[in-house]
């Protein structure tokens, strides 16, 4: 590996690594760092899957709504983390990075095989792919001054970066993308290749059935464009969207069967941010992929197949992500990796056929004003875990008292929790909560609702006694600020299990 990509390799590492070295580092006596630094909220419902697979489980149970769901196979992939995580005998949020940066590492080594279809030397393009790839954003730092927040702050499965430090099966879905691009370009077959895009294929729909999609129209549109070998391209198609397609549809079916399952599936809407919002994310690239391609067209520039291919994904991908569809948004997983590639590839041949004598100027400008929004995000983050900011740090009793519910109560019971701490528990313990998600809480607003107003010590005995059936609560986990007396009213009739300093553990009578 060549002195520059040593060095790349090692920012690469210190940027998605340190941050979780500064919070363990501000973790006193009073507040235990959470393990994350990046998308708490998502990154805490991943510890609660793995809690599932480190109690034994292999199906997946809502942990964020006291109403069961039908056993079935989601999240497969955090499951199996958790079942690993027992074994290794490690905690989960350790393990839940070394598989993220491990992961990481492999995507990073997988971009050399991947751009050599498109650069024919090292030279200041081929650098720039490299980099942006890995490090770049958007011009989200442009259009903060809107007052909206950028898309290249928060969609993490459209950038190689934000999905590198916000969980393992993001930058996971950029690494198998990768190397099914590289095998679709390098024309592998066989039996070899059977294999490869089986297994690949049923991991990818495990994890980002959307990137499976996205991939799978890719492999199409190339047996389209290029004729050659047809009959190994097909097999290699039939071998990949075989486990795709059967999986897709076991999802799809286990979910509008299940009532739960459905409508959590309903109101897990992610929608596509703006246009402007957009074309700044996007940006720099995205506008200069539009005005390269046109003085391409204008000169008569020979596009080769495998550059219009990535451009066909890109606009494949950029329409459906305003398709009418409850999951619009999706259809932008891994997109930075063809935009990049065809950015860097349309400036690198413009540069080499015409007379510019400032060929380092502008690649040097698109790598700088690209880490903008990154850089701001990790410095953000960094200066939140200083602070022991609350969404990234644990009070140490709550901690403890999740500690005693595991080793005492028994698990997968529900329990009734503040807002807050509701998405705390099922991270720390196989637990399930009434409410603790905006997402994965089952009607999301309405449970939030209640659980205020029981909080608020303004639900009837029968309200509360209907509450707590439909949401089948076991146990009541009461935060106190000066004496337990400050617990809602309705706990008086129930046993207190355990207490410690500011917790009371209530257990609900059958």
């Amino acid at each position: 590996m060549k002195k520059w990509k040593i060095i790349t390799l090692i920012v690469w590492l210190m940027l998605i690594s340190l941050p979780i070295l500064i919070g363990q580092l501000k973790s006193d006596e009073e507040v235990i760092y959470g393990g994350l630094f990046f998308n708490p909220i998502d990154g805490y419902s991943y510890f609660a899957k793995m809690q599932q697979g480190y109690a034994g489980e292999w199906t997946f149970q809502l942990p964020y709504s006291g109403q069961e769901n039908e056993e079935v196979f989601l999240f497969t992939f955090y499951i199996v983390l958790g079942h690993i995580t027992r074994i290794l005998g490690l905690s989960i949020p350790l393990v839940f990075h070394l598989f993220r940066i491990g992961i990481a590492i492999l995507f990073f080594l997988s971009l050399e095989p991947l751009l050599k279809n498109f650069f024919r030397q090292e030279n200041i393009f081929y650098k720039g792919a490299y980099v942006t790839l890995l490090f770049g954003g958007g011009l989200g730092w442009i259009y903060f001054l809107t007052g909206d927040l950028p898309i290249d702050f928060w969609v993490s499965e459209a950038f190689v970066f934000l999905s590198a430090i916000a969980n393992p099966h993001f930058i996971l879905t950029f690494l198998i993308m990768s190397w099914l691009l590289n095998s679709i370009f390098d024309n592998h077959f066989g039996y070899k290749a059977i294999v490869i895009n089986i297994v690949l294929g049923f991991i990818l729909v495990n994890i980002s059935p959307f990137a499976a999609l996205v991939i799978g129209f890719v492999q199409v549109i190339y047996i389209l464009l290029d004729r050659g070998n047809i009959k190994g391209k097909i097999g290699n198609l039939f071998a990949y969207g075989l486990p795709v397609v059967i999986f897709a549809l076991y999802q799809y079916y286990s979910i509008q069967h299940d009532p739960i399952l459905k409508l959590w599936d309903e109101q897990n809407v992610t929608s596509t941010p703006g246009i402007l919002n957009l074309i700044f994310g996007f940006s720099p690239m995205l506008v200069g992929v539009i005005i390269l391609l046109f003085i391409h067209y204008k000169k008569g520039t020979k596009i080769p197949t495998k550059v219009t291919l990535l451009i066909i994904w890109l606009l494949f991908s950029f329409l459906m992500s305003y398709f009418p569809f409850n999951l619009q948004r999706r259809f932008l997983v891994g997109i930075f990796l063809p935009l990049s590639i065809v950015f860097w590839y349309l400036l690198n041949i413009y540069v080499a056929n015409g007379k510019n004598n400032k060929k380092n100027f502008v690649p040097s400008l698109i790598i700088s004003i690209s880490l903008f929004s990154n850089l701001l995000i990790l410095f953000g983050s960094v200066n939140a875990l200083r602070n022991q900011d609350p969404i990234f740090f644990i009070e140490k009793n709550l901690v403890d008292t999740v500690d005693w519910m595991n080793n005492n109560i028994q698990q997968d019971s529900v329990v009734l929790t503040t807002v807050d701490s509701g998405l705390i528990v099922p991270a720390l313990g196989n637990f399930r909560v009434v409410y603790g998600h905006p997402f994965e809480s089952i009607n999301a607003e309405v449970a939030e609702e209640f659980v205020n107003k029981f909080w608020s010590n303004k639900m009837t005995v029968e309200e509360t006694d209907a509450f707590f059936k439909a949401n089948n609560v076991d146990y009541i986990l009461c935060e106190f600020d000066t004496t337990i007396q400050n617990c809602p009213e309705i706990t008086n009739n129930f046993e207190i299990i355990f207490k410690s300093d500011d917790m009371a553990l209530f257990q609900v009578a059958d």
